[in-house]
């Protein structure tokens, strides 16, 4: 994780707002601005920042110094969101999202990353937690959850999957 990390104000400056004509409010780094997002991450923002339960998103980029994951091949995945929920049993949870859109579906470098969120979501929620490299894999009293959805399908994978569980209803 990067000690610090610089904001970017875009040219046109316009701040992200929710369908209820809110800015969003639980960005780690706020204010948010329309131009860093394409149209569905910022449906995608919009959306969990409602989530009553979400503590916190963020939206990472794909560039040095921001957060990253590095698997088996040598090129670092830089997910495209992460965030934090405090589920309903009190437990929390880390999610750490990467998208693709639909014309990546099935490629060799999408179906690479799939995999390895998965091994990632499974090495964390093991109860024997160790040190791997630079990452301290830290388990207990969180669950964390490493997923690659489609843009096309997010409305419906983070349900399946259980992502934001029964968090949905209670919304702001």
């Amino acid at each position: 994780m990067p000690e610090t990390m610089g904001t970017e104000v875009p040219d046109n400056a316009q701040q992200l707002f929710r369908k209820d004509g809110k800015t969003v409010q639980k960005s780690l780094f706020s204010p948010e601005y329309q131009a860093n997002f394409n149209s569905n991450e910022a449906e995608f923002a919009c959306y969990i920042d409602e989530v009553a339960a979400l503590q916190w998103w963020h939206r990472n980029v794909a560039r040095a110094g921001h957060y990253f994951v590095q698997g088996w091949r040598k090129n670092k995945v830089y997910p495209d969101f992460i965030f934090a929920l405090q589920k309903t049993n009190g437990k929390e949870r880390l999610v750490v999202l990467e998208t693709k859109g639909e014309q990546l579906g099935g490629n060799p470098d999408t179906e690479y990353k799939r995999k390895l969120l998965k091994e990632l979501t499974k090495a964390f929620n093991e109860d024997h937690v160790v040190k791997a490299g630079e990452l301290q894999l830290v388990g207990k009293g969180k669950d964390v959850v490493c997923e690659l959805v489609l843009m096309s399908e997010w409305k419906t994978k983070v349900h399946s999957l259980h992502l934001l569980d029964d968090l949905l209803y209670q919304r702001q």
